[in-house]
């Protein structure tokens, strides 16, 4: 953590694999520390926000926190949408590292003052991930998702969640994102990653107050 009278509230996800590799961060090149100042702001807040974008698909996310009926789990809304002229299949239950809520904080600002985050480095997907997708599409082991249509998948964060009380008042709350999503049309297979990203194409912002929604019915959840 930096010193200073600035430091954000915040609470760590352990998403698979996570908190047992991430922990050994300072001895090992699979993960680093973030820990720096942010000087960025977001250009203007909105309900959806784009954090990627291929030539197959476009992943968002909702500046929205969801709340499961039981009150154990809090959730992030992701949203991909086909922008091909072919159906394509999404790799989201298989894949450990399928984007997840990496942490959350709270700011006076609609950003984050001090970035102290422990993520995965980016590594370049294999030939044989790629084939294993490309295996997994042809026999529709995929979310499939159809030409111009989207699909909706709420996330789980892992660790705690954020409690009313646990957000100042006119404080902004800010899950940082992480993770990658994997697509294929059958002939190529496409990756958005957000892993090493830069925070302000990652962080989703949420205006105060903090308000819960609660997770609609059907709602298809992806576990931690």
């Amino acid at each position: 953590m930096l010193a200073g009278a600035c430091t954000p509230t915040k609470r760590w996800s352990a998403p698979v694999l996570l908190a047992a590799v991430c922990v050994l961060a300072l001895f090992t090149p699979s993960c680093r520390p973030q820990q720096k100042d942010n000087q960025t702001a977001p250009a203007g807040l909105t309900e959806w926000q784009v954090l990627a974008e291929g030539d197959l698909v476009r992943l968002e996310a909702q500046a929205v926190l969801y709340r499961a009926a039981d009150g154990t789990q809090c959730l992030v809304r992701l949203r991909v949408t086909n922008v091909s002229a072919a159906p394509v299949g999404a790799a989201v239950t298989d894949d450990p590292l399928f984007v997840f809520p990496n942490q959350w904080s709270t700011s006076p600002e609609p950003r984050r003052r001090v970035i102290d985050e422990l993520e995965f480095l980016p590594k370049a997907i294999t030939t044989e991930e790629r084939e294993r997708v490309l295996g997994a599409y042809h026999a529709s082991g995929l979310a499939a998702v159809p030409p111009g249509g989207s699909a909706n998948y709420w996330r789980a964060f892992s660790g705690q969640c954020p409690s009313a009380g646990a957000v100042p008042s006119g404080h902004y709350l800010i899950f940082s994102l992480s993770g990658r999503l994997r697509v294929t049309d059958g002939q190529r297979v496409e990756e958005l990653t957000l892993l090493g990203a830069p925070p302000e194409t990652r962080d989703v912002v949420m205006r105060p107050p903090l308000r819960w929604q609660p997770l609609p019915p059907g709602a298809q959840r992806v576990p931690p």
